[in-house]
């Protein structure tokens, strides 16, 4: 699920500005009408790239919410994993481009495959 105000054409650009293509999707929707939403890491990188139609979705899925249009991005990974992949044309929600967004929480996760591959060893 998208929300419902974009066009075929700005999810398909949302999506070339996320890594391996992945848009934000719906994962979790609560009896309140907020909302969790799933997705990659953006791709702004060192130069902080935009994309309107990246923003466009983030402030799209902020207006899905009755009670607020302000979000707050949970990152995984660490800050400085973040920062590093920043570095190699990756990234993470710039508050400045990223109007609705309230803040950005990491997760310290230093390697989510790690912990998702310990897991998998216990089933």
């Amino acid at each position: 699920m998208v929300p419902a105000n974009l066009t075929d054409d700005e999810i398909l650009e949302s999506s070339k500005f996320r890594t391996k293509n992945r848009l934000p999707a719906l994962a979790y929707f609560y009896s309140n009408k907020a909302s969790l939403w799933r997705s990659s890491q953006n791709k702004s990188g060192i130069m902080k790239n935009r994309s309107e139609e990246d923003e466009l979705m983030v402030r799209s899925i902020g207006l899905t919410n009755p009670h607020t249009n302000e979000i707050v991005v949970y990152d995984a990974r660490s800050k400085i994993n973040a920062m590093a992949n920043w570095l190699k044309s990756g990234g993470y929600e710039n508050m400045e481009a990223y109007t609705n967004v309230k803040s950005v929480e990491f997760g310290n996760i230093d390697n989510i495959h790690a912990v998702w591959l310990a897991y998998k060893k216990t089933l």
